[in-house]
């Protein structure tokens, strides 16, 4: 008796790994996310005589005042000056500009820089910030659970504050023409969902790729899903650059969405 059931042990086993591995591998991402707001012009930097900057670089600590020298400064110098006051937020990147850097979120603070707009509008001008401030806000990604990875999409799915990943539209074909040939290719539609708990329009879609990082990367690290099938492989990934809510209200976080096109490689026999 044939038994052909590629499609079935392919979703089997991509949804029975994905559940397995990404509790870890989102915690693993989640700490290389420290919020970095950089200048957005490279020094020397002309600094006005009395010149102050206004950092944040925790969430729900207080604005602190930094006097920086005046004159002819490097980003390097401006940096030295601040971490006096401030310990480890400040450094110079290879091209010259400032470089703040926050704590990595974690589940329940996320990770804030924000440069205040008390400082010395003149400062602000000379590192090429808005003289309104800028403000960086990194939300800590959270791993599906049990209803967060679905194989289909008409299934109730509970992406709570974390992400949420869709084993969707898929099809099937043989490797080859040779009917002894007993590999099987499934092509899979996989949405990857990522919410944004803090309601923050402008850092969706880094926290979209932080999910889609860690689909990617568990898929890599073992291509046999826990020796489930022959091969993975991801062929294709496609960010939509837009954010939703399913429903109208803050009660209903903000949502951004990736599809990635995914091809597991099921080695059957077809002949008894």
């Amino acid at each position: 008796m044939a038994t052909i059931d590629a499609p079935n042990i392919a979703a089997s086993g991509l949804r029975s790994y994905l559940l397995r591995t990404l509790p870890a591998k989102v915690t693993a991402i989640n700490l290389l996310r420290a919020p970095v707001l950089k200048s957005p012009l490279a020094g020397p930097f002309t600094l006005p005589v009395g010149g102050s900057i206004s950092l944040r670089i925790a969430e729900g600590a207080s604005t602190q005042s930094v006097s920086l020298t005046s004159g002819s400064r490097t980003a390097a110098q401006i940096a030295t000056e601040i971490n006096a006051t401030i310990a480890s937020a400040a450094s110079a990147d290879a091209q010259g500009r400032l470089v703040l850097t926050g704590a990595a979120p974690t589940s329940t603070t996320p990770g804030v820089v924000e440069v205040s707009s008390s400082s010395t509008a003149a400062v602000m001008t000379a590192l090429g910030f808005s003289p309104g401030g800028a403000k960086l806000v990194r939300s800590a990604l959270g791993a599906p659970g049990l209803n967060g990875v679905l194989d289909g999409e008409f299934v109730p799915m509970d992406p709570g504050s974390g992400m949420a990943v869709v084993l969707g539209d898929r099809s099937v074909e043989p490797r080859s023409s040779n009917v002894r040939d007993d590999m099987r290719r499934v092509a899979f539609k996989v949405q990857v969902l990522a919410a944004e708990p803090s309601n923050n329009f402008d850092s969706f879609m880094e926290l979209l790729n932080a999910a889609t990082r860690c689909v990617r990367e568990v898929l890599a690290e073992d291509r046999t899903l826990d020796s489930a099938v022959f091969l993975t492989e991801v062929t294709k990934e496609t960010a939509i650059g837009r954010i939703f809510r399913f429903r109208d209200g803050l009660n209903y976080p903000l949502m951004g969405m990736a599809d990635m096109a995914v091809r597991v490689h099921v080695w059957e026999r077809t002949e008894p």
